[in-house]
């Protein structure tokens, strides 16, 4: 098949795709609010029409991975896009209810974010089915041993965590989708573990863990996430998570993500645009500058705290919420099998 060329054909098959979607999910009485989140995200999408191929591609390479019985999920921002999660491209559900994301971190206030290449983890053994399906489906992808990169729109990425569920799941027979994340056992694991027991790929949050506890062991999977985003954002000096932890302040208060940062700045009174664009100023490094003189003074009036100004300024990378709950989704899945299949967990892991 050839590659297309017309705009048009990519949003016509994403909207089409989203309907069927929505039928799927709610019958013939789909939430109002579902539609206006879903009418704004697409607007935003319009914006650029390289927009509606990423997100097409991003779809096919869910199909595919679940035809052939493969576990995927999309790293970044992306999950904060309801129409990513109704699509089968992101398993973080935005919506309120699910984890409350907004939209606009990602794509803008009105869909002036460029689109980016959307990065989505598969297992290791899911890659050849994507080279083998994606060289018919256009032209041969650029590929590596990292990563597949399909038609400049996405990259593919094996996960040794991902691998590690997949065996997992076909030795116990238990689909990693039937893991209880709230279930008391697991956060029980955390006090009483060997933590060492989890994949590499885990080492930020086992650290993160023996630097915090006993004082804050999560109770939760929300507060897994928080301890997560600490975990995989950098303070000064480039520090894991460094000075940005503040001791003595419970979990919910911790600045973990850059959605903490937008909506307290909103909460405190900041119009939406310019909670953005301050909050995108500050995730990379750039909060000593737009946030001295006037700005501070301000945020301080708005009722901001002192240490929460001071820990902002010495951020120099943080995660969006929804990057980090793919993470720790994975995480606390592995937990959960040692936790209920410990001697199986011990041969796979």
């Amino acid at each position: 098949m050839k590659k297309r060329r017309d705009r048009h054909d990519a949003e016509r098959a994403v909207r089409a795709r989203l309907g069927e979607a929505l039928r799927r999910k709610y019958g013939d009485e789909v939430p109002l609010a579902v539609l206006q989140r879903l009418d704004e995200e697409c607007r935003r999408l319009g914006r650029h029409y390289e927009s509606w191929d990423i997100i097409e591609i991003a779809a096919e390479v869910g199909d595919v991975c679940r035809a052939s019985g493969f576990a995927h999920d999309a790293r970044g921002g992306v999950g904060n896009v309801y129409a990513a999660c109704l699509l089968g491209i992101s398993r973080c559900d935005p919506l309120p209810g699910g984890f409350d994301l907004d939209s606009a971190l990602y794509l803008g206030i009105d869909g002036e974010e460029r689109p980016q290449k959307i990065d989505i983890n598969v297992p290791l053994e899911a890659m050849d089915s994507l080279r083998v399906h994606f060289r018919d489906r256009f032209t041969v992808p650029d590929c590596s041993e990292d990563a597949v990169v399909i038609d400049g729109c996405v990259n593919v990425l094996p996960s040794t965590l991902m691998s590690v569920i997949l065996m997992l799941e076909h030795i116990t027979g238990v689909p990693s989708d039937d893991a209880d994340l709230e279930e008391a056992a697991v956060y029980d694991y955390l006090r009483t573990g060997d933590l060492s027991l989890l994949p590499f790929e885990a080492d930020r949050f086992r650290t993160i863990l023996a630097e915090t506890a006993p004082q804050h062991f999560p109770d939760s999977f929300a507060e897994a996430v928080t301890l997560g985003g600490l975990a995989l954002g950098s303070g000064d000096k480039g520090e894991r998570y460094g000075s940005l932890y503040r001791e003595g302040e419970t979990l919910e208060r911790q600045i973990a993500c850059r959605d903490d940062i937008f909506r307290t700045f909103i909460e405190h009174g900041l119009e939406k645009r310019e909670a953005l664009a301050l909050m995108k100023a500050i995730r990379t490094g750039e909060a000593g500058k737009v946030l001295s003189g006037e700005n501070g003074r301000r945020l301080k009036a708005l009722g901001i705290e002192d240490w929460y100004l001071a820990a902002l300024k010495k951020i120099l990378y943080i995660m969006p919420k929804a990057h980090v709950i793919g993470y720790m989704t994975l995480v606390m899945t592995l937990i959960w099998y040692k936790v209920h299949f410990p001697e199986v967990f011990d041969g796979a892991a």
